[in-house]
């Protein structure tokens, strides 16, 4: 199927999820919305029950997730950048500090993972919110041992690769040595294949324009690659295939912003047409405002209560 063939049919299909999950995914015309009034339940249940306080960092995690699907539903759908951008940062503040607490459960309570992709998924909403303090927070996170309050995330699926490649990204922007045999991916393991970023990250801060729009072509064409439904979960997997992914290429564009942020130039358009639909629009006025959610602060009370040497 050609390039353009895929992506219109995930167009096409991202639409009638939004239409068919109003409701439940995505607010109805009343405002109601039924997987969030799930997700702060949950959260309430925590402030209410105290001693439940090691959820924490997966109600955060699951309400960011709930305002990224919110944030490209009000751009695709609603065209409403407004809501957009809000939840956008709701979104990336609430990932922000579900890896903080994670961070802190490591180090005191909880010696388990979010997968890599989901870490450095945060780690690119962060970077696109113009909160690089707080992406390089993440970062070293990933990197540290569990006893220093780091290692957050587990290796991931075994061909997860777009969040090695933001990883390794992290550690250029820098100046971080990256050691991949510490990871366990087979695309770090010397074989004939090379790992399909390789070239990429040697030249992240090429000031060729022209090469810039290609790295973007070959990671575009990854992108859509990976955004296929699994026949057979004992045996596919594909990279990006929730909703809130497979039309957003976050690692591109996390790439593209951090050559901004540095001081580099990009181009003004782009080649592929992954990166000529609405999702793949950078937010503008950046750095984002931080924002204030009343229950998250609640929450995050309860946390530093049952954790007073916790740092959050």
């Amino acid at each position: 199927m050609s390039t353009n063939n895929i992506l219109s049919k995930l167009i096409k299909e991202t639409n009638q999820d939004y239409i068919e999950k109003k409701g439940w995914l995505y607010p109805d015309d009343l405002g109601q919305c039924g997987l969030l009034d799930s997700e702060q339940e949950n959260i309430q249940e925590v402030i209410d029950e105290p001693d439940e306080y090691y959820m924490a960092d997966d109600y955060l995690k699951s309400l960011s997730e709930w305002n990224l699907d919110y944030s490209q539903y009000a751009c695709a759908h609603l065209d409403s950048k407004l809501i957009q951008t809000s939840t956008f940062a709701e979104s990336a503040w609430c990932g922000y500090l579900a890896v903080k607490v994670k961070g802190e459960f490591n180090r005191f309570r909880r010696p388990d993972f979010f997968l890599s992709g989901d870490v450095l998924l945060i780690w690119a909403n962060c970077i696109l919110s113009g909160w690089f303090n707080e992406a390089s927070e993440i970062g070293r996170l990933c990197l540290k041992s569990p006893e220093k309050g780091g290692g957050v995330i587990k290796d991931g699926y075994s061909f997860d690769t777009a969040s090695f490649f933001l990883l390794e990204l992290h550690c250029l922007w820098q100046d971080i040595a990256f050691k991949r045999e510490a990871f366990d991916h087979p695309l770090f393991d010397g074989e004939d294949t090379p790992f399909i970023y390789d070239d990429i990250l040697k030249n992240w801060q090429t000031t060729d324009l022209a090469q810039v729009d290609e790295y973007v072509n070959q990671m575009s064409d990854y992108h859509l690659s990976q955004t296929q439904e699994e026949q057979n979960p004992d045996e596919d997997y594909f990279e990006f295939n929730n909703t809130y992914n497979q039309l957003y290429p976050y690692e591109i564009m996390a790439w593209l912003k951090l050559r901004e942020h540095i001081g580099l130039s990009n181009p003004t358009q782009f080649s592929h047409p992954l990166m000529n639909q609405p999702l793949a629009e950078f937010i503008e006025g950046t750095p984002l405002d931080k924002p204030e959610i009343a229950q998250v602060n609640e929450l995050l009370d309860i946390v530093r209560k049952a954790l007073p040497e916790a740092e959050i």
